[in-house]
């Protein structure tokens, strides 16, 4: 009957205590359910410190610390894990517990040597022992050190059970690991996720990324074409990236016919942009009757007067003389820039005098000489088809569908302007043609490419071949290209003598020194400049031109030049548009 009274009495004081607490922290009339909890935690933390009891003292500091971190006020949190584990009133496993999340809190609060130290006081299993929370913990106190290494070799612990682990795990590891460089295993990671979860593209995008990353391109490739083949929703960059890939691996024609079924289903917009993005890809994969067809259908899309140009060349080498015409006359039913002018015309008199039309075909011709560009071309083919030279009034304005705004013959001027008289038949060599130089500043930038030396008749095609393979190069070691061909020339000109030069191309991202190939840093080029069209063999004389403009203007040659290619056929003969710059002081 004692024993049971006993009981009976603890039992009746246990419920009393229990109705007081709950009386205070919930029943006060006179305060919100917060205000009270608040008014409890103050309470606990004013009796923490006089408590002698080691078991009360530790729970409570644990009590404390876990609410400060759902509050994120970590380093009261921290305050009270050391002040529980300092009075050593809880079990060996109880306090793991408390190291660990002590560990987690600093890894938050950025305090990564006491998260270290926190994990090095388990005490419970050796650390090759220990759960998998804790080794990734680890490892996430060493990269806040920048210890990748270390990183590393922690992880690689773990590695082996990958199969084991959870998503989340997983792509812990797989932050870790591929932000301390490690890449390779990055890669085991993620097809370890995609052979869990075939369906999550993100999973495939993320592992051609790290194949790109380390310059593999032919395992990026068959990874994304895998994806593509299983159905997954790829978006435009991922369409772009993968025709790239196929061009970057010498396979064209695949990134080409890809590229255009995309169009076609809608997954790509049929704009001016895509358009001629896929006639470039068909360009490399030297299928240029797809190429003039890729332009022919989107005619109505462009706005790049140079795609018209290089339409138009294509269809002069396929002989398609009714198709040029029609492209030529298309594409001058809006007034036209200067720089345009001369070669329009002379594209529409090549297709004018193939259809037996000589009348207007001999008034593009003279149009084409009226104004700087393809004039020496435009003489050759009056001379050819034996055209009656041209009477004053010919010589006033431009005439037909292709002309500037303003049709009155003139020449380019943008110094001191001077009277030019427009001369029909003279030879290259004629400084009249251009009579004030152009001066600009070319600003500094960043030049991928190789040095070469080659003989005058042979600059053509030598620039087409090793352009492409340059284009590749810089695709393949991470970068892309990011404007037109540049040809940066060793000193002077010599006539007669092979010309060395430096091929380049302007380009964006990082990419990496591969064989002969260079990525350089070209410094701020200021420069007079002359825009050249015509046979590589006379291209000594056109220099020389702008050499005695740019003596005449008082200008002094500090010894360097360059020549920028703005059009680029890729047919036998190509149609070369090079703007000639000659640094100086």
């Amino acid at each position: 009957m004692r024993i049971f009274a006993f009981i009976l009495l603890v039992s009746l004081c246990q419920i009393v205590l229990a109705e007081q607490y709950r009386s205070k922290l919930f029943l006060d009339p006179g305060k919100q359910l917060s205000e009270s909890s608040q008014l409890s935690l103050k309470d606990l933390e004013l009796q923490i410190n006089s408590m002698t009891n080691a078991y009360s003292k530790s729970s409570t500091g644990r009590y404390l610390a876990r609410h400060y971190v759902n509050g994120k006020n970590y380093s009261k949190a921290i305050e009270y894990y050391r002040t529980a584990l300092s009075a050593e009133g809880l079990s060996g496993v109880a306090n793991d517990v408390l190291l660990k999340e002590l560990a987690g809190i600093y890894v938050l609060n950025k305090q990564y040597k006491e998260a270290i130290g926190s994990l090095d006081q388990l005490s419970s299993t050796p650390i090759k022992e220990q759960d998998t929370s804790i080794i990734i913990l680890r490892a996430q106190a060493y990269y806040g050190l920048s210890d990748y290494l270390s990183v590393v070799e922690t992880l690689d612990e773990i590695m082996p059970q990958g199969h084991t682990l959870s998503d989340l795990q997983l792509k812990q590891m797989l932050g870790l690991y591929y932000k301390s460089g490690s890449y390779v295993q990055s890669e085991k990671i993620l097809q370890t996720l995609i052979n869990r979860a075939p369906q999550i593209f993100s999973y495939w995008q993320q592992l051609t990324s790290i194949f790109l990353m380390q310059n593999k391109h032919k395992r990026a490739l068959d990874q994304l074409s895998l994806a593509r083949q299983k159905q997954l929703q790829f978006g435009t960059k991922d369409i772009l990236l993968l025709a790239d890939l196929y061009v970057a691996n010498s396979a064209p024609e695949k990134g080409a016919r890809l590229f255009q079924q995309a169009i076609a289903a809608g997954e790509i917009e049929n704009n001016e942009k895509y358009n001629k993005r896929l006639f470039e890809y068909w360009l490399q994969a030297r299928e240029n009757e797809k190429a003039t067809e890729t332009l022919k259908r989107a005619i109505k899309h462009i706005k790049d007067f140079e795609l018209f140009i290089r339409l138009a060349q294509l269809q002069m080498e396929q002989e398609d003389w009714q198709g040029m015409n029609s492209t030529m006359l298309f594409a001058c039913q809006k007034t036209l820039d200067d720089k345009y002018v001369s070669r329009a015309n002379l594209l529409l008199g090549v297709s004018q005098l193939k259809l037996g039309d000589k009348t207007n075909a001999r008034a593009s011709f003279i149009n084409s000489t009226l104004i700087s560009g393809a004039g020496d071309k435009a003489r050759a083919w009056l001379k050819y088809m034996n055209a009656e030279r041209p009477e004053s009034d010919e010589l006033r304005a431009i005439t037909g569908p292709c002309h500037p705004e303003e049709r009155k013959v003139r020449y380019v001027k943008h110094n001191a302007p001077q009277r030019a008289e427009p001369i029909v038949n003279a030879p290259i060599e004629s400084s009249s043609e251009v009579i004030a130089v152009n001066t600009k500043t070319v600003p500094s930038q960043s030049l991928y490419g190789i040095k070469l030396s080659v003989e005058p008749e042979d600059l053509a095609s030598s620039i087409k071949n090793q352009a492409f393979r340059t284009g590749v190069s810089l695709v393949k070691t991470g970068g892309t290209i990011n404007g037109p061909l540049h040809i940066l020339f060793d000193g002077a000109l010599s006539e007669g003598e092979p010309i060395k030069f430096r091929l380049a191309f302007p380009y964006k991202g990082k990419p990496k020194n591969k064989g002969p190939y260079r990525a350089k840093k070209a410094p701020e080029f200021k420069c007079t400049y002359y825009n050249y069209t015509g046979p590589a063999s006379d291209i000594f004389s056109a220099w020389a031109r702008l050499y005695k403009q740019t003596n005449d203007a008082g200008f002094t040659p500090n010894g360097e030049s360059r020549m920028v290619l703005t059009v680029d056929d890729s047919g036998d003969t190509p149609e070369m548009l090079f703007e000639l710059q000659l640094g100086i002081l």
